[in-house]
């Protein structure tokens, strides 16, 4: 079973690729591959690691897309991602797969919004599901163990409370300024 958005492309071999992992472990309830967008990498760009797949093509083993409850509904969106860390917390391995990639043809979030309207939404949503900075202690973690370099973790963070955090971000802004106008 899969989730393919309208607005990706791929190379002719990719869904038969992710089959054959599959295939190759019957534990992988989830998979994917990191994605591309003008100026973005998934893999560079991102803190999200080997487990997360990305929403934009999730591939799922029926029996896990069963066990997570299907896409469930939730007010402040990010379905996939939470199908995602629902499998993990099942005991489904869930993978992200680097040797092939998708193409977004369209920022993450603007369907219907601008660009800054779609950054302050996903720091709300983040904040909202747990995907937040401030919830990094797994993240710290991953550093701990050598998965993730601190560098990359450092560049990540600093990145993603000055851009794709703006949702939460503002309001602490505004009050720092408030109080230092004050």
């Amino acid at each position: 079973m899969g989730n393919l958005d309208a607005d990706i492309s791929f190379e002719e071999d990719y869904l038969e690729f992710l089959l054959e992992r599959f295939e190759e472990d019957s534990r992988l309830g989830v998979a994917g591959t990191i994605f591309k967008e003008d100026g973005y990498k998934s893999d560079t760009d991102s803190f999200e690691g080997h487990t997360h797949v990305a929403g934009g093509c999730q591939l799922f083993r029926r029996q896990c897309f069963k066990e997570v409850g299907g896409y469930i509904y939730n007010k402040a969106g990010g379905i996939d991602w939470i199908a995602v860390t629902t499998a993990r917390m099942k005991g489904w391995r869930t993978r992200s797969f680097r040797e092939r990639a998708f193409f977004h043809h369209r920022s993450l979030g603007t369907a219907g919004r601008g660009t800054l309207a779609s950054r302050f939404v996903y720091g709300e949503r983040d904040y909202y599901i747990g995907g937040h900075v401030q919830n990094a202690e797994k993240d710290v973690r991953a550093v701990e163990v050598g998965a993730v370099d601190l560098a990359s973790a450092i560049v990540f963070y600093a990145r993603s409370l000055i851009f794709d955090h703006i949702g939460t971000a503002c309001p602490l802004l505004l009050a720092v300024l408030a109080f230092v106008a004050a």
